[in-house]
């Protein structure tokens, strides 16, 4: 077709940027008119159809069939009259997803785009969550100990978890929800509740007068329970109600117990002055099912009651009395990986887009129509057709009740005009997908796709020449076809949209971003660059930066300062042809001038002696590590389960004998371990080694650990700096975790005793990294924070040692709990994701 008008500066921009990276333009489309470049949140544009007709064709045609090509071109106007869909993002204080708009004007046959990952949603520091043992708690001062009280909107029932994770999140804009009772709840914009249409609505869109859940019976609750003693808690509720302050034990006491508090309180006085305390009345009102409101009465507080809830339910629908800005506050983002909701201040509240969009236009407007969405995971897969339901069956929706799913044996989407939409995941080769027929494909986080996959799609050109394509997907190390795509391949228009598009990124997200990932982490998936030769592991100017002339040492007693110690053995044993490696490695964080870790020592045994003769190598495994452990006096022994039982055993026998179990541990490599994506925050299974693996890349990455170079010679084959040199990702599997590649027998030494550190000195380390919680330099905050002993204990050089922290001596023989944590990984988000 002719261009008779004038293109849109998104083309523009488009074909001079395509020809600068890849030489050539040879993507099919139609340039998009320079008429939508007007877009923005109050005002869709309209495709200027008499420029691409001419006069005679137009003026022929009918205001219908002028109407029909207007919302065929215009897929803004389509998606806002049928849908009720814009790309405003109101999460953002209503900024106009440019990106969107651009990617659904584009008309390219093959589409790919890099997306940063999406961002969460956030509380205010000083917003009261509900704890099992100590109340409501202001998020800032919640512990690794309390255990959250979680809604699963699947059961509609509330229960304890201890799997939760907190982090900073800076300051953002924030709104004030108070509801018809009384209850308060300062959140960021974003932050979505539970509605009455049993869906999760944002803050910014709820109005007043929606209705949003608050549990009513907490007594179902499995919570620890005194004996009921009426007489005495009654005494308690009037000495509270004079004090105004409500003791901790209260919450974990019988609903019995609780109600003789509560009244006794009520009769002696019903006016508070305290906000604090008539938050934790409230909730215990609530605990035993009492309707109540709070009045404001000048500075203070009334309480009237009006009965009792009449319901089976463990929540009811309240209604909003009020919504009111309060400006940026400090926020901390909450995460709660099988459920994604927690309670705060007795409100339930919780924790994919454009592609959605582009796929039911084109299966609307194409009567008939095959299209694939296809993607590595299953659950990725799911999340993409719940989306297209929900923008299907929505009260905005012109297409409720004239669609069908089916979800086996594979996810189904068929429309009353005869279209279908197809789910598929590609398992490790594609099988999955062959003997399909497709007239458009949907390829979500494609650079994680199996190269064997690829193959597969070319069948699908084979069978329609007229087939399009649209992947995406954030950058990873390897060399794909999704990369080709992106960077060399004329035929394909790409897309680049890193996380920092969205406003006030530099302020909102950025700090926590960056610490959250390491540094390729966050060049991949925030930036969405991709890095050259970052399928290597461990970089070499980390590796370098580690790297230091020292001899290995034999005993701890050879150490400066070797009470501050503390010290971990790993054990990697491999087939009996290999031999096995173990490497000790010590922890003293104090010490001016060094790293805080250190590599003390390697060892590798073979199954053949000097004189050629075979050796008993199970036994000198064994006899090795526990000369190891009492040489250095080592506080963790950490070995792989591989090819170790038999010695696993007989050192589990041994520590058990000398009243030392809690030191020893064996490790599967491969076990499922749950794992809370930072970015979305579901939860996923992980394989140990991709977590073990990430630990020690960060603690290369932030200059925290020492290798000896005299020891271990970067040129010779075979040792540990060689191995840490060479190892890098050969692929991703089909749920999205790296294959590791090369010699790494060491390396696994070495992560068993980095991650015995991890695992035991819980209040010493960020669980979800790896890395230390608090800046390891700045000695005098920890001394004036108190977890340190006084100076003079330590004398003029002032060397503190780990087994001072909190204020508690750890021995070796002192029982450390273990505890398995969310460890932040690759996210499932993908183009659907609204970054």
């Amino acid at each position: 077709m002719k261009i008779k008008y004038e293109i849109a500066d998104m083309c523009k921009h488009c074909i001079k940027r395509h020809l600068k990276q890849k030489g050539k333009w040879e993507v099919e489309c139609i340039p998009v008119p320079k008429e939508m470049d007007a877009t923005n949140s109050k005002n869709i544009p309209f495709y200027p159809i008499q420029k691409i007709l001419n006069p005679q064709t137009y003026s022929l045609l009918s205001e219908e069939q002028k109407t029909d090509l207007q919302l065929h071109f215009n897929k803004l106007l389509w998606a806002k009259e049928f849908l009720g869909w814009t790309p405003t993002n109101m999460n953002r204080e209503g900024f106009y997803q440019y990106y969107q708009k651009e990617f659904l004007l584009c008309s390219a046959k093959n589409r790919v785009m890099r997306f940063g990952r999406r961002l969460g949603k956030c509380v205010a520091d000083d917003s009261l969550i509900l704890t099992s043992t100590r109340g409501l708690v202001k998020a800032k001062n919640l512990k690794i100990t309390d255990r959250l009280v979680t809604f699963d909107e699947k059961t509609g029932k509330m229960y304890y978890t201890k799997e939760w994770h907190i982090e900073d999140n800076g300051y953002k804009k924030c709104l004030k929800l108070v509801t018809e009772s009384g209850k308060e709840d300062i959140v960021t914009t974003n932050h979505p509740y539970y509605s009455k249409e049993k869906t999760w609505v944002t803050a910014s869109e709820l109005k007043i007068g929606d209705k949003i859940a608050t549990p009513v019976y907490y007594h179902k609750l499995n919570t620890d329970r005194f004996n009921e003693n009426p007489i005495l808690y009654a005494f308690l509720g009037q000495k509270a109600a004079k004090n105004e302050s409500i003791s901790y034990h209260i919450f974990k006491t019988s609903i019995g117990n609780i109600s003789s508090y509560v009244d006794a309180l009520l009769q002696e006085k019903q006016t508070f002055s305290n906000w604090f305390f008539v938050q934790q009345l409230k909730h215990l009102m609530q605990r035993i099912g009492l309707k109540y409101k709070i009045v404001s009465v000048g500075r203070k507080y009334r309480i009237e009651i009006y009965g009792l809830h009449n319901t089976n339910e463990e929540y009811v629908f309240e209604k909003i009395a009020k919504i009111e800005p309060v400006g940026n506050q400090h926020t901390l983002a909450i995460t709660i990986p099988k459920t994604h909701t927690f309670i705060t201040n007795d409100i339930i509240t919780h924790n994919t887009e454009v592609m959605s969009v582009d796929a039911i236009h084109y299966a609307i407007n194409n009567p008939g129509s095959r299209i694939m969405i296809i993607g590595p995971f299953l659950n990725l897969i799911t999340e993409i057709f719940d989306r297209l339901e929900n923008l299907l069956s929505s009260s905005n929706s012109a297409f409720a009740g004239e669609y069908s799913r089916k979800k086996t044996p594979f996810e189904k989407i068929t429309l009353k005009n005869g279209s279908v939409i197809k789910g598929f995941t590609t398992s490790t080769d594609g099988n999955s997908m062959r003997g399909q027929s497709a007239d458009r494909i949907y390829l979500d986080e494609a650079a994680y796709l199996p190269e064997e996959a690829f193959k597969a799609f070319m069948a699908f050109k084979m069978d329609n020449q007229d087939v399009s394509f649209s992947a995406a997907s954030t950058p990873n190390s390897l060399e794909t076809k999704f990369k080709d795509w992106c960077k060399s391949d004329p035929s394909w228009k790409d897309f680049h949209y890193p996380s920092s598009v969205l406003p006030n990124f530099a302020e909102r997200d950025e700090k926590e971003l960056r610490a959250s990932l390491t540094e390729i982490g966050y060049l991949t998936e925030v930036e969405a660059e991709f890095v050259e030769g970052s399928d290597r592991v461990f970089k070499t100017e980390d590796l370098k930066k580690a790297s230091s002339e020292y001899d290995y040492v034999d005993f701890r007693a050879e150490l400066q300062n070797p009470t501050a110690w503390k010290i971990a053995i790993g054990t990697d044993y491999n087939s009996f042809k290999n031999g096995v490696q173990i490497c000790v490695l010590g922890l003293s964080p104090f010490i001016a001038g060094t790293k805080p870790f250190k590599i003390l020592k390697t060892v590798s045994l073979t199954k053949e002696s000097t004189n050629g003769i075979t050796k008993d190598l199970q036994t000198e495994t064994v006899e090795t590590i526990i000369q190891l452990f009492n040489d250095f006096e080592a506080d963790y022994v950490y070995s792989d389960e591989g090819y170790g039982g038999m010695q696993n055993e007989m050192l589990s026998k041994y520590f058990f004998e000398i009243g030392k179990q809690n030191v020893f541990k064996a490790v599967d490599f491969n076990a499922a371990y749950p794992v809370t994506d930072f970015h979305t925050g579901n939860t996923i299974n992980k394989r140990k080694k991709v977590m073990m693996v990430t630990f020690l890349q960060r603690r290369f990455e932030q200059g925290e650990i020492t290798i000896s170079t005299k020891m271990e010679k970067p040129e010779q084959n075979g040792s540990l700096y060689h191995q840490l040199l060479y190892y890098h990702i050969d692929r991703w599997d089909n749920k999205g975790q790296p294959i590791f590649a090369g010699a790494d027998h060491k390396i696994d030494a070495l992560m068993l005793a980095n991650f015995a550190m991890i695992e035991n000195l819980n209040e010493l380390f960020n669980p979800t990294t790896g890395t230390f919680a608090v800046a390891i330099s700045n000695i005098q905050s920890y001394l004036n924070a108190g977890v340190t002993p006084p100076p003079e204990l330590y004398g003029k050089n002032m060397e503190i040692g780990v087994n001072s922290l909190s204020g508690v001596k750890l021995t070796t023989t002192m029982s450390v709990a273990k505890r398995r944590y969310d460890i932040g990984g690759s996210s499932n988000g993908g183009f659907f994701d609204s970054i």
